[in-house]
Order: C-alpha cells, then structure tokens, then sequence
C-alpha cells in the first residue's frame, strides 16, 4: 500500500474502522505525521513500531503528535534505549 493509499483509507475510515499500520519505522516520517494528523482525535489508528529498528526520533515524533484516539505501540521495546522509552512515557503521560 502506498502513503497516498494510506491517507485515502484513513480518511475514509469512520469513527468505528481502525486502520494499523505494523512496521511504523519503516514509513517516512512526515507521511506519518500527515497519518496522525488526519487521524487527529476522531479517528482509530494503531501504529507499532519496532524497537530494534528505530530511526532518529521518528517515535517521539508520533507519539507527540498523536490524537486521543491513537495507539502507539513498540514491539521489542527492550531493544529501544532507556531514554527514548521513558521520554515517550513522559510524552504520552
């Protein structure tokens, strides 16, 4: 699926469709702030990203971009570095 098909089918989606997106860090982070923010606080979306593939702060990004509705995810956690854990929990709250 492409980013623009993505989009579409977020938009799309109503208030009772999630829509996932399982390998978070491997999409481009500005399409998915563009994903939060068309998801904003209305829609469902999931995203998880894999801890031991992180890239620069691209999950800081999402989580401090997400909406009520949003769930963010990170599988593998423990091989994510203790600081970046523990600043999205700050973020998150």
């Amino acid at each position: 699926m492409t980013a623009n098909n993505l989009q579409q089918a977020l938009t799309a989606a109503g208030s009772k469709t999630k829509i996932s997106v399982n390998t978070a860090q491997a999409v481009n982070i500005s399409t998915m702030l563009q994903l939060l923010s068309i998801a904003g606080a209305s829609k469902l979306f999931s995203a998880t990203f894999n801890g031991a593939q992180l890239t620069a702060n691209n999950l800081q990004q999402a989580v401090s971009n997400a909406g009520a509705n949003t769930t963010i995810i990170v599988a593998s956690a423990q091989s994510a570095p203790i600081a970046t854990i523990l600043d999205i929990i700050g973020t998150a709250g």
